[in-house]
């Protein structure tokens, strides 16, 4: 069982390899890319994110092209708040400015390691610096393709691409999808639009057409059968009613 932290540089081949391992992985890019599977996850693994392996999961991976990466292995008790049965599987975050620091902070105190050996100090500095990896993993089982959904809700989402973004196998991501919010991607993202063109139709006077091509309908027909469905009444009728409620509230 690992003890304490490992942190190196490592290149992957590109002959397929498959296996677990009793501690935890974070695998953080420096060059190239590497195509990384799990039970939900299927995606290249390049400059655009890092991924955390739990301990235990089953993961095959290949390298793609010249590459090299920095890993770090982590004892299991050291990340027991990422290994929830939710993201069991790995979790995989975007490669943004807080990682672009931690990266060259890791880097340092590898080579720092690497030139003297290591030390109390420098094993004290570099759980420090996988505490605070652990927290933007934490930060990131936020899920980032809810996190597009609601900044895209208004253009055209299929599920294929979704799953894409997550990471996840494209049978998988619906369930997966279930699970977390209670509802399908295509009910969760009708009622989004939805609720958006409510409030437009509450605060604005925008035509009901735009509406509905703003929120993402398409068609003002969408619009008005789903209203209907879901409230008993069309946009014009909700609008009326809502400006009434606003005159005597």
């Amino acid at each position: 069982m690992l003890q304490t932290i490992i942190g190196e540089k490592r290149t992957y081949a590109a002959k397929g390899c498959t296996h677990d391992h009793p501690f935890a992985q974070l695998i953080v890019p420096l060059t190239g890319s590497l195509f990384i599977e799990t039970q939900v996850h299927q995606f290249k693994l390049d400059a655009s994110s890092v991924f955390f392996v739990p301990p235990g999961c089953s993961h095959y991976f290949y390298g793609q092209d010249a590459n090299e990466f920095l890993i770090l292995d982590i004892p299991a008790h050291l990340v027991a708040n990422l290994t929830r049965n939710e993201i069991s599987h790995g979790i995989r975050a975007d490669f943004e400015e807080r990682w672009h620091a931690l990266r060259l902070l890791l880097l340092a105190e590898i080579d720092e390691q690497g030139d003297a050996g290591e030390n109390a100090s420098s094993a004290a500095s570099l759980l420090h610096l996988v505490h605070y990896s652990s927290s933007l993993l934490a930060q990131s089982s936020s899920s980032p393709s809810l996190r597009y959904i609601h900044q895209q809700y208004h253009r055209p989402l299929s599920v294929a691409q979704l799953a894409q973004i997550e990471g996840y196998s494209f049978s998988y991501y619906s369930e997966w999808f279930q699970g977390k919010t209670g509802k399908s991607p295509k009910a969760y993202i009708q009622d989004l639009r939805l609720k958006q063109a409510k409030d437009l139709l509450q605060h604005t006077d925008l035509p009901i057409y735009q509406i509905a091509q703003r929120v993402g309908f398409g068609q003002a027909s969408s619009l008005s059968r789903l209203l209907r469905q879901r409230e008993g009444i069309s946009p014009k009728v909700y609008r009326t009613r809502s400006k009434i409620r606003r005159t005597y509230s």
